[in-house]
């Protein structure tokens, strides 16, 4: 009756939240979707009878009109006829059907439900409205559905969840992979926060009056991690995050509550607050019809008291987190500091790189410096002797042509590898060669160290990645083949500047 016949109504709405959508804008949007503004509905379940039972139905949502004196709503429904209404074919009637036109069927035991737009409209969602808007193609439309399930249910799509939701997204027969935060860096640091907030240590938001503790908030801060997909831009990130993902009590990601930036765009904080269960209804209620945002003038009483104060408790902990509460206090003067940034950089967690000073050389050749100051990446400099070693060939006549010395290919980038942040360095190598790895970390005046503060996690090598993605493990490469270009893998660490270097074992 809800999903089918009805729309628009609140019934069914429990404590683990609404059943069936809360005003119907779910189903809306199937219906906008299509160009015929129609959906088939092919579902198999339970009945009350514990058999398992088929139904089958077409609806369509259209616009009102008059016909022969008499005005139709614009609803319409394929099935058996009624008196007041349109039944679904049911059981081996339904099955035929839906095997007629191609549907894939229900096997064994196997209950759910299939929906069918009819004629999608492909229309590139991230463009302005225009008269000659551009498709998608079904490839870039099946990526672009992927990415909209990953950023937005994300939460219960967590692998170690003991009910979870699995999603698979194909496209003409060819599967597209999900984002996970065990391979999207930004979704990797929210898949933290949020574990935080569950298992621990999180931070409570309360209310002071009248006292009431409102949820749990966690954070991460980010570095090197940034946001490209067009489906989380329509949700408000873009580039590194500096967003608070909210959640109730189905844990449907409600909204990134934006705040303001870190002030290095390298940098950033992905944060979770999630409500606690005796406010679930309440933001609820908060919720306008799109369910992406609490609004709490649609509230009174007390009840709206808890939803402002939970929008101000958040812009509190994002100006925290962002620097913003400092830096309004911060009286700055039009002064040259580059070389003083370059030397006090490694204090503070501000902007990374070198300003208008003049870096320090490395001590030696195939070394390259970076910087993670709450994941600020930027390479400092590569030393220009390292490509001219590299060129280097035996003099003496008749002498074969020694190995060249490896060379240190563009500057170190983050990445995630089995949802750990890592710096991968690339790296040429001329032909068979024994090769280590070696990170150090550096002080500000830029001098090596071969220790760390006691308790201080330090750097390390963690393996090396071969052309064809294979993997070495540990600090030592014994490469065998030809030229090559391979990658160092280091551990990445936030408010370190370090150095790599590859060498040749003695």
């Amino acid at each position: 009756m809800r999903f089918v016949l009805n729309s628009g109504d609140r019934e069914g709405i429990t404590a683990a939240g609404p059943r069936g959508g809360t005003f119907g804008y779910g189903k809306g949007a199937l219906y906008q979707l299509s160009r015929a503004h129609s959906v088939l509905v092919y579902t198999r379940f339970e009945n009350e009878s514990g058999r398992l039972e088929s139904r089958f139905i077409g609806v369509g949502v259209r616009e009102a009109f008059w016909e022969g004196g008499r005005r139709y709503t614009g609803r319409q429904w394929w099935g058996m006829p009624e008196t007041d209404h349109c039944e679904p074919l049911r059981n081996e009637q339904a099955d035929t059907v839906a095997h007629s036109l191609g549907l894939r069927g229900f096997h064994g035991d196997e209950t759910g439900t299939t929906l069918i737009v009819v004629d999608p409209d492909l229309t590139d969602p991230t463009l302005p409205v225009a008269d000659h808007a551009e498709e998608l193609t079904v490839a870039d439309a099946s990526q672009y559905l992927a990415d909209s399930i990953a950023w937005n249910l994300w939460p219960i799509m967590l692998t170690e969840r003991s009910v979870r939701m699995t999603a698979t997204v194909i496209g003409n027969g060819v599967s597209i992979p999900v984002p996970s935060p065990t391979q999207d860096a930004a979704l990797a640091y929210y898949a933290a926060a949020y574990r935080k907030s569950i298992d621990g240590p999180g931070e409570m938001l309360a209310c002071g009056k009248p006292r009431k503790d409102l949820g749990t908030f966690s954070y991460e801060y980010t570095f090197g991690a940034r946001v490209t997909s067009p489906a989380a831009r329509e949700l408000g990130i873009d580039g590194s995050p500096h967003h608070v993902c909210l959640l109730r009590g189905p844990e449907l990601v409600t909204q990134y509550f934006e705040g303001p930036p870190r002030s290095n765009p390298d940098a950033g904080y992905a944060g979770v607050f999630k409500i606690v269960p005796d406010l679930d209804d309440t933001f609820a209620r908060a919720e306008p019809p799109t369910h992406d945002g609490w609004e709490y003038q649609q509230l009174k009483g007390r009840e709206a008291t808890f939803v402002r104060t939970a929008g101000r408790r958040l812009r509190e902990r994002c100006d925290t987190l962002s620097g913003a509460e400092a830096r309004r206090g911060l009286k700055v003067g039009e002064f040259a500091i580059g070389s003083v940034a370059q030397r006090l950089g490694h204090l503070l967690a501000g902007p990374g790189g070198t300003g208008t000073a003049v870096p320090d050389a490395p001590s030696t050749p195939g070394t390259s410096r970076a910087v993670s100051g709450d994941g600020l990446a930027g390479v400092l400099r590569e030393d220009a002797t390292n490509r001219a070693a590299a060129g280097a060939e035996q003099s003496a006549s008749g002498a074969e042509k020694r190995t060249r010395n490896p060379v240190l290919i563009s500057i170190p980038r983050f990445d995630v590898l089995a949802g750990r942040p890592v710096l991968l360095q690339q790296v040429q190598v001329d032909g068979p060669d024994v090769l280590e790895g070696v990170v150090k970390v550096l002080t500000g005046e830029g001098r090596a160290e071969d220790g760390v503060p006691l308790g201080a996690p330090a750097p390390e090598i963690l393996g090396w990645r071969l052309p064809g993605g294979v993997t070495v493990r540990g600090a030592t490469l014994r490469h065998t083949d030809g030229p090559a270009e391979v990658e160092l893998i280091v551990s990445a660490l936030a408010d370190v500047l370090v150095e790599i270097s590859v060498v040749r074992p003695r």
